[in-house]
């Protein structure tokens, strides 16, 4: 539930008789998700088992606050700032920046809206809405489940602008000018843009979306490559039921790994982010609602490509949850995730199989 804290008020002006009104409110929001959790990793034969309290199982835990001015003729200034924490143990999260998650500020009206700042992507907030899971649900999320672009990248020095809806269709991009830090040269920046579109109309809703990334010129990692995903998916609102399916494609590294704390004195990104050639993934999925209770699914095909990963193995990834409101800001949720295999490496003889439950709350 949005919180609004403070009104500035409705300033009234009278000027020959004239009465002009502007507003402006600040919302505090956000959500408190602590649930129990278990992982098992497989590797090379061997499991390893991780059992405990964690935050955010389904949706990050966060505060924010969100802001807005009527400037008056249609204009109005906005702004964000939201913090992720770790409810297990109080912890800050995002690389333990104060507002990791969003951080910026910009105008909005008739034309559309433009946006400066720390975001993320437009890519993510479209796509995100194929999956039944969205960009949460911890190992279920459309982003850690081979769609890597939608797994909610946020770049610093970011410009997004946000059209109008033209009848169902909307598009969106961006540009950051460095994804980690401040003001850099060509040499010493990664840059990063974006552009998304979808359609959405009664029952349907598509979305396509493309993301690529300009590596630092002395980046040893990059090799001329640059990071690139494309995705196309839909959904579609049945009486029962409501069916997703989706395609991504990714080449030449992961736009993911643009994300983060910079590890150096410039943005020099690892080498796995990169890899040569191409990685498909495919999802279908369905999520049932009745009374208070919803059912979700989603399986996903990831594919390497020979050149990208030689050898590297197909995953299959298996997801369900179950979620059931205890009211309008409450709910308690469970989820189990079984991958087939190794998202990162696509080596042999690997899985990941999560188990948990939970208790969100919003406020």
């Amino acid at each position: 539930m949005l919180r609004k804290i403070a009104v500035g008020g409705v300033m009234i002006a009278c000027a020959g008789g004239v009465a002009q009104a502007q507003s402006s409110s600040v919302t505090l929001y956000g959500i408190a998700d602590v649930g129990i959790f278990q992982d098992r990793v497989k590797v090379n034969g061997e499991t390893t088992r991780t059992t405990g309290m964690t935050s955010g199982g389904q949706a990050g835990s966060r505060w924010g606050l969100r802001g807005t001015e009527d400037l008056g003729g249609g204009l109005k200034a906005n702004f964000q700032l939201e913090s992720g924490f770790n409810i297990n143990n109080g912890t800050q999260g995002n690389n333990g920046r104060l507002f990791g998650r969003a951080a910026w500020g910009g105008l909005s009206g008739a034309f559309g809206e433009v946006r400066l700042g720390r975001q993320a992507t437009m890519t993510s907030v479209y796509f995100g809405q194929i999956s039944p899971f969205g960009t949460s649900w911890s190992n279920a999320a459309i982003g850690k489940s081979g769609f890597r672009a939608s797994d909610t990248p946020r770049f610093d020095n970011s410009i997004i602008y946000i059209s109008p809806k033209f009848g169902g269709a909307q598009i969106a991009g961006g540009y950051s000018f460095n994804t980690r830090g401040g003001a850099a040269s060509s040499d010493d920046r990664t840059s990063a843009w974006h552009v998304a579109g979808r359609f959405e109309t009664g029952a349907l809703y598509v979305s396509a979306t493309y993301d690529r990334l300009n590596p630092s010129d002395i980046d040893p990692n990059a090799q001329g490559r640059n990071p690139q995903a494309f995705q196309l998916g839909a959904s579609y609102k049945l009486p029962m039921v409501t069916l997703s399916a989706g395609w991504s494609q990714q080449k030449d590294g992961w736009v993911k790994s643009a994300e983060g704390a910079s590890a150096a004195t410039n943005n020099n990104l690892g080498a796995s982010a990169y890899f040569n050639g191409k990685v498909n993934a495919y999802l279908v999925g369905a999520s049932v609602p009745f009374g208070a209770s919803e059912i979700l699914a989603s399986f996903h095909f990831v594919k390497p490509g020979d050149s990208a990963f030689p050898g590297g193995e197909d995953v299959k990834v298996y997801n369900l949850g179950y979620n059931y409101k205890l009211s309008k800001r409450t709910s308690l949720y469970g989820l189990v995730s079984y991958q087939d295999g190794n998202l990162y490496t696509f080596a042999r003889d690997a899985s990941t199989t999560q188990f948990g439950v939970g208790l969100r709350h919003n406020f």
